[in-house]
């Protein structure tokens, strides 16, 4: 899992319009970057777009990383007992990303706030009852099946391998 940005709180002191400032900041530095990002892309230099591609994904990684922290200090503050339960379906995509990622059970439980008896159970489930047990067809399962054929260079037709919810684009 991703090192956690440092938490620094703004003082609770401070003025309304110093803190508006430093999302004025925030704002204008965005602006900028853009700017920059997008008189490097016209360029022809291909490690040069190449170059501005990759910090795009960066930042794109690090501004999920503080989305994903931020929804889960909200969730941290309720008990785990009151916390909202997964869908069959949500289980079943939780434990394709537990694979696909090598996580243990105490690694997925602590990733996903859940406790590592659940993970065993769902996984227990899984073992008695296959996969439908959780629910099948996850996203995830698609998505990650999609990468891979199309990182093989094999051709799949829309009948064969697509999503039905893609199919139509």
């Amino acid at each position: 899992m991703a090192a956690r940005a440092p938490s620094i709180p703004l003082p609770t002191d401070w003025p309304k319009h110093v803190k508006s400032g430093v999302i004025h900041v925030i704002a204008l530095a965005q602006v900028a970057l853009t700017a920059a990002r997008a008189r490097s892309a016209t360029k022809r230099d291909v490690i040069s777009r190449l170059r501005v591609e990759l910090e795009a994904a960066q930042r794109e990684i690090c501004l999920l990383e503080e989305e994903l922290r931020l929804k889960d200090l909200r969730m941290h503050r309720l008990a785990p007992r009151r916390r909202p339960h997964y869908r069959g379906t949500e289980r079943m995509a939780i434990l394709e990303l537990r694979e696909a990622r090598g996580w243990s059970k105490v690694q997925t439980a602590d990733g996903m706030m859940l406790q590592s008896a659940t993970i065993t159970g769902w996984m227990k489930r899984i073992d008695e009852n296959g996969e439908h047990a959780l629910g099948c067809g996850s996203v995830f399962f698609v998505l990650l099946t999609g990468i891979l054929i199309s990182r093989s260079g094999v051709s799949v037709s829309r009948d064969e391998g697509q999503h039905p919810s893609s199919a139509a684009g």
